[in-house]
């Protein structure tokens, strides 16, 4: 199963008017002239270029630290206005061993355990690093690094054919990941941490359904 995933970037700029006025008088008097006043617009320091190594290297690591957050804390992955929603809880509030699963308001509603990890947006690219390094091998993986920090990246999933994907981060962690399906384009929202109440009865609700 492949999911895929989400981010807006809005920008907004706003300038900032000012005048002068002076009073009525017989006598003329002389009125110095207005000081013109020119706001700072703030910036978001650009990130240094990087050379496909540096860049490779940076998203490596990045793709480790969030799936093993994402392991460790747990993570809450939404597709769209909430119409594919992912959770995978931290080992102690797993329901006998199962800790992800998946909602799809359908129709029908679908309620499905998730038994591999890379099923995650946040963990696909660290589980095909680990699989790459274990066979000897590199990862089929090209990354470009963004002026905002964000990463580019061009992966071969095999049958599931070549995808350009968008990571932002922060604090060095994922929180979306934009995958592109051909001339669709799919974000996915993470959130590290426990799941909601309502986002966790997703697992126990396909738990239910897998054993009857």
């Amino acid at each position: 199963m492949s999911v895929t995933p989400k981010f807006l970037v809005a920008f907004v700029s706003c300038s900032l008017l000012l005048s002068g006025c002076s009073s009525p008088a017989t006598e003329q008097t002389a009125t110095p002239a207005p000081t013109e006043t020119t706001t700072a617009t703030p910036t978001s320091p650009e990130i240094e270029a990087a050379s496909p190594a540096e860049a490779l290297a940076r998203f490596q690591l990045a793709s480790e630290r969030s799936c093993l957050r994402a392991i460790t804390e747990g993570v809450t992955e939404v597709v769209g206005e909430d119409e594919f929603v992912m959770i995978m809880v931290s080992e102690d509030q797993a329901i006998e061993s199962f800790s992800a699963a998946y909602f799809e308001p359908g129709p029908p509603e679908s309620y499905v355990l998730i038994f591999e990890v890379d099923a995650f947006a946040v963990c696909g690219a660290y589980v095909s690093f680990a699989l790459a390094e274990e066979a000897g091998t590199v990862a089929d993986i090209a990354v470009e690094l963004q002026p905002d920090g964000s990463f580019f990246v061009v992966q071969d999933f095999g049958e599931f054919g070549v995808q350009g994907q968008s990571y932002e981060l922060e604090d060095g962690f994922f929180t979306t990941v934009s995958t592109s399906f051909g001339d669709e384009i799919r974000t996915t929202a993470v959130s590290y941490g426990p799941p909601t109440a309502k986002n966790y009865k997703i697992l126990e609700t396909a738990f239910q359904e897998f054993f009857g």
